[in-house]
């Protein structure tokens, strides 16, 4: 089962704060954008996601944000 839970944001504005860059987006992205905190819990999906790529290898995860965890998260991915 699939899901499309829309956010509503400014695509422009968020293309002029990404300095012009675009990510070309395949139908197997998934996308997070959040504050790399312990409270996000990010790496709940860094752990499931590795579960989605043995099934998937073309499976793409973006994680966006900044935070005290980052470099953490980094890690584990």
């Amino acid at each position: 089962k699939l899901a499309t839970v829309y956010n509503v944001c400014d695509g422009n504005m968020l293309f002029d704060l990404a300095g012009g860059q675009r990510i070309n987006l395949g139908s197997q992205s998934v996308i997070t954008m959040g504050r790399m905190t312990t409270q996000k819990g990010q790496w709940h999906l860094i752990r499931a996601f590795k579960k989605v790529i043995q099934t998937q290898p073309q499976a793409t995860l973006y994680l966006l944000g900044e935070g005290e965890l980052e470099k953490e998260q980094q890690q584990l991915a």
